[in-house]
């Protein structure tokens, strides 16, 4: 009996094979780190804007000064009301698309690392927010588009001196002023 007691002891306990741990162990807070649904938000807000032809032509008759005046205001509100959706869009996107050690192992590496890691997920991810956010990114332009061409709608163009107007918004895209500080470079 003490034997087989013993045998009992030194054996190897089995252990039950268990599913590794679902994304759900991971916080929202962290995917959102990797994520950064500000950032991105703010980036594709502002090319939307930009590749409209009211935003474009409400810079054209405010200038760049009061242009960006109109701006600023109404793109801040647009991305604070969209941004809490946003958020939880991009999370959601990457805790179906990415397998939870991936996910994992992505949020503790640098941002060019994550980059290679979270590659062969990004078209998924990508599919999964334009389905769910396209709505949001819609909203939130015209909203801003409203702002922007509400303040145009009281310039006389008669009294615009073209030319010149062209040259303060060439000179402002070269110097990447056009999007009036809304959009940082260099975040990734």
């Amino acid at each position: 009996m003490m034997f087989a007691a013993a045998l009992a002891f030194a054996a190897p306990m089995a252990v039950p094979l268990q599913q590794p741990p679902a994304a759900s162990d991971i916080s929202d807070a962290s995917i959102a780190a990797v994520a950064m649904p500000e950032a991105q938000l703010r980036a594709f807000l502002a090319r939307t804007l930009f590749t409209t032809q009211s935003v474009p032509q409400s810079f054209y008759a405010l200038g760049m000064q009061k242009g960006c005046a109109a701006l600023r205001p109404a793109f801040e509100s647009a991305v604070s009301q969209t941004l809490p959706q946003w958020r939880a869009n991009i999370v959601a996107a990457y805790r179906s698309a990415v397998p939870a050690p991936v996910l994992r192992s992505a949020i503790g590496q640098t941002a060019e690392q994550r980059q290679t890691t979270l590659a062969p997920y990004l078209g998924a991810i990508g599919t999964s927010m334009q389905s769910a956010s396209e709505p949001l990114l819609r909203a939130a332009a015209e909203r801003v588009t409203a702002a922007m061409t509400t303040a145009a709608a009281g310039i006389d163009m008669a009294t615009i001196d073209g030319a010149t107007r062209m040259a303060e918004l060439r000179q402002a895209q070269a110097d990447g002023s056009l999007t009036c500080g809304v959009v940082t470079t260099g975040q990734h």
